[in-house]
């Protein structure tokens, strides 16, 4: 509001005045002090009058809309992955992605801060649903925890260029590396989900020390299978949700 020239009443230090518009300037990303001008410069340690901030503001809001229209739009990374090793001090939340080979570039739900960060939300699974058991994109991902399911189309996650998977059904976290992509109505017996596996250890798994380094039985090949002792299964072998200790469990599945 106040960079929309709203008149303030209150009264600033110098230094305070100094911080405010420090941080602006660290907001836009790639602007700085210098190449911005200000009506008005004060004195350390005096009092300033609020319409000279509030003709600074003005002046600033306005260039930095310039600037705005001359850099155009903010570039979409590839992945979250990708987004993350460009600045891993941004935080978790919703981020422009356009992997390659698709068209244009759309929103996805980014995990910056869990296991190495950089991951990509590609599917939430309800209990009470099998929706996700679909190849073509199903609602839309806003969190982790949305009461709606959603999942993006096969084609565009296997367009994101990953090495891993993270799924969490039911509390249990565990992480997998397949050799062949991803595919949402796979089911067991499926040779298509020949990977290697590790339940539950980022560290492990990110050093490739992987439980298994080809599925240890059918049954652990396919629909998003790990191994039986410690199952979780995207298809649940046809019933609703994900499975974990039991069928029709909530969960997320994360690709980085």
């Amino acid at each position: 509001s106040i960079m929309r020239g709203r008149r303030i009443t209150m009264k600033f230090k110098k230094t305070q005045i100094a911080a405010i518009l420090a941080v602006m300037f660290v907001l836009v990303g790639g602007v700085y002090a210098a190449d911005l001008t200000v009506p008005h410069t004060f004195s350390p340690g005096t009092p300033a009058k609020s319409s000279e901030v509030n003709e600074n503001f003005a002046a600033i809001y306005s260039e930095l809309n310039a600037l705005r229209k001359q850099i155009g739009p903010t570039p979409a990374g590839m992945s979250c992955a990708t987004i993350y090793a460009q600045s891993s001090g941004l935080p978790s939340g919703i981020y422009l992605i356009q992997p390659a080979g698709i068209p244009q570039s759309f929103q996805v739900y980014c995990d910056m801060e869990t296991d190495g960060g950089g991951w990509t939300l590609v599917a939430r699974m309800l209990g009470g649903s099998r929706d996700h058991v679909n190849v073509n994109a199903i609602g839309t991902l806003t969190a982790q925890h949305q009461s709606m399911v959603a999942k993006l189309a096969d084609a565009t996650i296997n367009a994101i260029s990953h090495s891993y998977y993270r799924m969490t059904c039911n509390g249990l976290t565990d992480f997998l590396k397949y050799n062949n992509g991803w595919s949402s109505i796979a089911s067991n017996n499926t040779s298509y989900w020949t990977g290697n596996y590790k339940a539950g250890d980022w560290a492990q798994a990110l050093a490739g020390k992987w439980l298994y380094n080809a599925y240890s039985s059918d049954s652990d090949a396919g629909g998003g299978s790990w191994p039986d002792y410690d199952a979780i299964q995207y298809n649940a072998d046809g019933q609703n949700g994900c499975y974990q200790d039991g069928y029709s469990r909530d969960g997320v599945l994360w690709i980085k």
